[in-house]
């Protein structure tokens, strides 16, 4: 999400470059034509002095202000035509560098367009990826409860004040209880195991396991006697030394 936001930012970003872009181009064309206007008016007022100036002179140069009239008009044709041209080339310059700042802010449009369809690709891909290990958790959970079973009825009518709060953080548990009743005896475990979530409902089944097996081989009566059994048990299979930095799996009971 942070990553797509930064890609919306950079969109934003670059559309607010091309909009003054956009202005600037505005202006500078409004500029020209407030100079061009200004020449005008120069021409004009240029004009309206040489007419002044001819009509006082008229009767003495007007051959020599009549030829110079006409040079001067050819001074200001070949000058607004240079100038004409200058403009022209200045403006075709501009009009290469936008059109070059358009290709290159189309080309980042795309490239940003084309990161945006993979994040979402993404996002879907991994939408769909939570779902199927949602669905996974969810039928392991069903294993998970066919494993840890309700109180016998036997037990209820031995132990008639009880509840029980059993309450998973991530879908399956890594608590478990557990109970066996054995002739006018009733072993109960309650257990907390190492990790949440899927880690810990694997330990959660193999405790589950091992005292069904435990308790079945071994004296009921004595608790120090189950737990020795069972912590013998849970090293074996994990293949626990003891050695410095061992993963330290296991269960409180």
């Amino acid at each position: 999400k942070r990553d797509a936001l930064e890609q919306e930012q950079q969109i934003k970003s670059l559309e607010h470059d091309k909009e003054v872009s956009d202005l600037i181009l505005k202006q500078k064309e409004a500029e020209e034509k407030e100079k061009q206007r200004e020449i005008e008016m120069l021409e004009i007022q240029n004009e309206k002095k040489q007419l002044t100036i001819q009509k006082q002179e008229e009767t003495k140069k007007r051959f020599v202000w009549t030829f110079g009239f006409v040079l001067i008009i050819l001074l200001l044709i070949v000058y607004s035509l240079i100038s004409a041209r200058r403009k022209n080339v200045k403006l075709k310059t501009q009009k290469k560098q936008i059109e070059q700042k358009n290709d290159e802010l189309n080309q980042q449009n795309e490239e940003i367009s084309a990161q945006k369809e993979n994040l979402e690709k993404a996002n879907t891909k991994i939408s769909l990826q939570n779902i199927e290990i949602t669905d996974s958790i969810k039928y392991a959970q069903r294993i998970q409860d066919a494993v840890i079973p309700a109180f016998d009825p036997k037990v209820s009518d031995m132990i008639s004040d009880h509840f029980i709060l059993y309450k998973p953080k991530d879908i399956v548990s890594g608590d478990f209880y557990w109970m066996k009743r054995i002739g006018e005896n009733i072993v109960i475990a309650v257990a907390d195991c190492t990790g949440h979530g899927v880690p810990g409902a694997f330990m959660s089944m193999l405790g589950v396991s091992y005292l069904n097996e435990v308790v079945s081989k071994t004296r009921f009566d004595n608790a120090g006697l189950i737990l020795d059994r069972l912590r013998r048990k849970v090293i074996k299979t994990l293949g626990q030394t003891g050695k410095e930095f061992e993963q330290k799996d296991g269960m409180d009971m």
